[in-house]
This record gives structure tokens, C-alpha cells and sequence, in this order.
């Protein structure tokens, strides 16, 4: 189909060629009737509605560039008045929120709201948030027992899951800051995380603290359940 937009006309063309040689390139050749650019794509990549747009933004920079002969490029806009407009009400998303409330108090006034709303799923199970909440100040109590406070840190090593959300949430209540560990890491690395740290307590489940060095606290939440 053909389409005049600003002044120029953007026609969709069934291509010749089996396969493009490229993701995406852009030819441009000098016609009777001015300027004939020409973009051919692999249509896996891209869609017609996209390239219409690549197309639309490089003829308004073109515009641009030559009522603006002494600036830039770099400084000269791609967008239009009105796109940018657009782009600039899409994302005036900015939310007041609570400056003094730490992020466990926030998700406490969540709780106090919906406390039989589901909260975080896993492909195991499901708890909500007065249940998500029982287990993080269950873990914030055990780790206050086991000396960590305000500044501490602690060490959280799970795979994704229900379990890492309690683990986070009760580290912050207990005051900690959290240092996770992925699983997937070597073993070395992981030492490594924990020796330049000075991680003292870790968080984890009953199969994967194998590899944990023995003076440092291993807190399993399958066995001690916090």
C-alpha cells in the first residue's frame, strides 16, 4: 500500500529477493522527484509498522537537517513536535509515594489492605501476604537471635522463589542488608562473594549449602524454619 505522511509519500513493497542480506539496511538514490530511500528487512526481526516508522522518523530528521544547516547532528531531533509530546505525556507516570517509609514498612501497609491477596507465586506454591509477612518476621526473629542488626549482612543463596522473597523481606526487617548468591556461580566464585563481604550468615536451602565454609552460619529455612 502507499501512504503520504508530511509531505512524503511511504509505499510497502514486496521484495524480489528470497531473503535479506541483513537484519536491516537503507539505500538511497537520487530520482526525479527527489530522494528515494529504500529499506529492506528481514521480516523475523521487523514489522511493516515499524520500518513505516524507522521511515517516518528519518524523514523528519531530514527535514530537520536542512531548515538547521549549521547544527549538528547529534543535536537535531528525530521526533516530531507532536511525537515528542506524545512520548513525553506516555511517560509522565512519576508517583507520589511515602519518603520516610522503608520498603518493609510499605509492604507491611500492603498487608494491613490485602492480607489474603496472593502475593508471590513460585511453580510450587503460593503464599499471600499475611502469610509472606508471618514468615519474614519468623526469619527477621531467628536472624536477630543469631547477632545480625542494623548494618549487617546477609547472604541469601536460592534459586528463584518463594522462598527468596521471605528470605529478602526478612533480612530488611531484621535491619540487614542482603547479599544474594546465585546457585548457577562456581563454588569459588561464591567463596570469593563471602570472604570479601565478611558475610557471618546464609540464608539457604537444605540443598545448597554443601559448598558453604563452616564458619559461616548456615540458616536453613526447609530445617530451621526460622
Amino acid at each position: 500500500f502507499q501512504e503520504r505522511k508530511h509531505g512524503r509519500n511511504i509505499e510497502v513493497m514486496e521484495s524480489n529477493a528470497p531473503i535479506a542480506k541483513f537484519d536491516l539496511s537503507l539505500t538511497a538514490a537520487e530520482v526525479e522527484e527527489g530522494l528515494l530511500l529504500t529499506f529492506v528487512y528481514r521480516t523475523d526481526l521487523f514489522d511493516s509498522l515499524t520500518i513505516e516508522s524507522m521511515a517516518e522518523h528519518f524523514g523528519n530528521w531530514l527535514n530537520v537537517i536542512v531548515e538547521n544547516p549549521d547544527k549538528s547532528l547529534a543535536k537535531l531531533p528525530i521526533l516530531s513536535g507532536l511525537q515528542q509530546k506524545q512520548l513525553e505525556e506516555w511517560n509522565n507516570d512519576a508517583v507520589a509515594y511515602p519518603q520516610e517509609s522503608t520498603i518493609h514498612q510499605l509492604f507491611e501497609e500492603q498487608v494491613n489492605r490485602t492480607p489474603d491477596a496472593i502475593a508471590v507465586v513460585d511453580e510450587k506454591q503460593q503464599l499471600t501476604y499475611r502469610e509472606l509477612n508471618e514468615k519474614a518476621n519468623q526469619l527477621a526473629h531467628y536472624l536477630q537471635q543469631c547477632g545480625i542488626g542494623n548494618e549487617s549482612l546477609v547472604g541469601l543463596c536460592f534459586e528463584r522463589s518463594v522462598e527468596m522473597i521471605v528470605s529478602i523481606m526478612g533480612a530488611w526487617k531484621a535491619g540487614a542488608a542482603y547479599v544474594p548468591l546465585d546457585p548457577s556461580y562456581p563454588e569459588s566464585r561464591l567463596r570469593y562473594i563471602l570472604e570479601d563481604t565478611g558475610i557471618q550468615v546464609l540464608v539457604t536451602n537444605e540443598s545448597l549449602e554443601d559448598w558453604i565454609p563452616k564458619e559461616v552460619k548456615i540458616v536453613c529455612l526447609e530445617r530451621d524454619q526460622a
